[in-house]
């Protein structure tokens, strides 16, 4: 059973921490293409949702992602993602004027293991955007692995809603020639979450969190957790961790969800973690 944990830095959010991350944002014109006119060749104004940035042409060699969701209230949030594990956390307020895409207020978060801080305050920033239609725009941005600006196009998506109730996710493994059994039991209601952990039949992590569900990531904030003590046959204390817990999630349905599990070191893969419902 794999559990990602603050002493567990993933190795891909490692190597794309190194790089320089200027650049979700920005970018001057001239490079490739050029702006439309005020509010694009028709005046559109780009729809609040969440759409899916195409990056496959520059950056595929994670297969980075983002996931930008432009708020009804002014408010965005950005996820950047790569091989399927979330590493930046961008938010703040965005508005439109003409064929720019304005962006103020704007923290950045990074990860690690799957935890992210609760972020530094940076620049606000500009883009110029072209070719809006109701379910797509092209946005100039700064790619973060070739560091250059480029036109992104960017295309709506909806995505299927975690629905509250228990889930269960159960693996086998052999350790010490033995068989055993890992579980991790999820308990959601409308806000709260709460995770347990067991090895074989002994429960030994529990974590609870308010949780969140924004495109495909499951969130987690104001999060505690506390172990088991064999000496004293009982839980410890509730300790308070000041970060936010980030994963990815796939097909989601009334029944079911997938979480994945990053590699916890390089001669490791990672795995879809299906998640089936429970009474």
């Amino acid at each position: 059973m794999k559990k990602t944990s603050p002493a567990h830095p993933a190795p891909l959010s490692v190597l794309l921490l190194a790089l320089s991350l200027a650049g979700c944002f920005g970018g001057e014109d001239g490079d490739k293409g050029s702006p439309v006119g005020p509010g694009g060749a028709s005046g559109k104004k780009i729809a609040p949702g969440t759409y899916v940035g195409d990056y496959r042409p520059y950056d595929s060699t994670h297969s980075l992602e983002s996931e930008f969701t432009l708020g009804a209230d002014g408010a965005f949030r950005t996820f950047l993602i790569a091989e399927n594990q979330p590493f930046l956390d961008l938010k703040g307020s965005w508005f439109q004027q003409d064929s720019n895409l304005h962006f103020t207020g704007v923290t950045e978060a990074y990860g690690d293991g799957g935890f992210f801080d609760s972020g530094t305050t940076v620049e606000g920033d500009t883009n110029l955007v072209r070719e809006i239609t109701d379910s797509s725009f092209i946005r100039k941005e700064w790619t973060p692995l070739r560091v250059k600006p480029y036109w992104i196009t960017y295309k709506k998506k909806s995505f299927a809603p975690i629905k509250p109730g228990n889930y269960l996710f159960q693996t086998e493994f052999v350790s010490d020639s033995a068989t055993r059994i890992g579980r991790i039991r999820i308990e959601m209601d409308g806000t709260g979450v709460l995770y347990r952990y067991s090895l074989d039949s002994l429960e030994i992590v529990q974590e609870k969190a308010v949780w969140f569900q924004q495109g495909s990531i499951l969130g987690n904030r104001n999060y505690e957790y506390r172990q088991f003590d064999t000496t004293t046959q009982s839980f410890g204390a509730w300790e308070t961790i000041p970060w936010s817990w980030l994963k990815r999630t796939s097909e989601v349905s009334d029944t079911a969800f997938w979480i994945w599990a990053p590699p916890e070191s390089f001669l490791e893969m990672g795995a879809w973690e299906i998640y089936r419902k429970v009474p």
